[in-house]
C-alpha cells in the first residue's frame, strides 16, 4: 500500500471496567475522578479514609451510561466539611465488580 490509512480489523475493545489514578494527586482543595463502563451500570462511587470509613459518596446508586464519566472531589466530607490531609481510597461499584485507587489529600 503507498500512503492512506490502514483499518485493523479485529481488534478486541477494552471491555473491563476502569478507574483512572484521581488526577493531580496529591492534591490540595479538588481531583478528578475518571473511570470508564464498557455497559450502562448502577454506580457508586465513595471516598474512604484508611480505616474504610466512608467520608463521601460522589455517586450513589445512580445509573450512568457505558462509556467514560468524570466527578470532581473537592476534599470535602458528606457532612461538607474538609476532610484532613492524609491518605484515603475511591471506590468504584458497578454491578458486581469495583475497582479501587488511592489519593492523597495535602494542605491547601
Amino acid at each position: 500500500m503507498t500512503g492512506g490509512t490502514i483499518a485493523i480489523v479485529g481488534v478486541p475493545q477494552r471491555t473491563d471496567l476502569a478507574l483512572s489514578a484521581p488526577a493531580p494527586n496529591p492534591f490540595g482543595s479538588r481531583t478528578l475522578l475518571r473511570f470508564t463502563l464498557p455497559r450502562e451500570s448502577e454506580v457508586t462511587l465513595d471516598v474512604l479514609d484508611v480505616s474504610g470509613r466512608r467520608v463521601k459518596s460522589l455517586v450513589l446508586g445512580e445509573p450512568r451510561s457505558a462509556g467514560t464519566h468524570l466527578v470532581e472531589w473537592d476534599g470535602r466530607g458528606d457532612r461538607g466539611e474538609r476532610e484532613p490531609p492524609g491518605m484515603y481510597f475511591v471506590r468504584l461499584v458497578a454491578g458486581p465488580e469495583r475497582r479501587v485507587q488511592r489519593v492523597v489529600r495535602i494542605a491547601p
